[in-house]
């Protein structure tokens, strides 16, 4: 039981590993405010929208409307630099908040996961007397 759960907890933290090395890419095509396709790899199709190269009115805060296309690609990136700077801007606060939120997860998981000696949480007590003799029952 042991077994594979620490296999599955070491593949999993090798790929989260990998994941988190590498730098990604996402791009997302957008028409209006809402997602139409997204990927992962190369450019994202889009709606079929842009050749008609609809134009969408907004409303500025001055009250004068302007225009622009309704569709929209963008590209979402995950620079692994970036992160890696990220966590090395930890100040000491940070680091103790974090170790106590781990520390309390791992308490908690002890105690779910604490094993129980016994089905009854009082043993019976032990017989001062033969219960056959007792209960005057004897085997024939």
């Amino acid at each position: 039981m042991k077994l594979p759960f620490l296999k599955f907890i070491s593949v999993t933290l090798a790929v989260l590993t990998l994941m988190v090395s590498f730098n990604w890419s996402v791009n997302a095509h957008y028409c209006g405010n809402e997602l139409i396709n997204f990927s992962f790899f190369g450019e994202a199709e889009g709606c079929g929208m842009e050749e008609f190269d609809e134009i969408c009115s907004s409303d500025s805060e001055d009250g004068e409307t302007f225009h622009k296309t309704c569709c929209l690609n963008k590209d979402l990136v995950f620079d692994a630099v970036d992160q890696v700077r990220k966590i090395n801007s930890l100040t000491a606060s940070n680091i103790e908040y974090y170790c106590r939120i781990i520390t309390s997860e791992l308490a908690s998981w002890v105690i779910t996961f604490e094993r129980k000696t016994s089905g009854f949480p009082n043993a019976p007590p032990l017989a001062d007397k033969s219960v056959q003799i007792l209960y005057q029952v004897f085997i024939i």
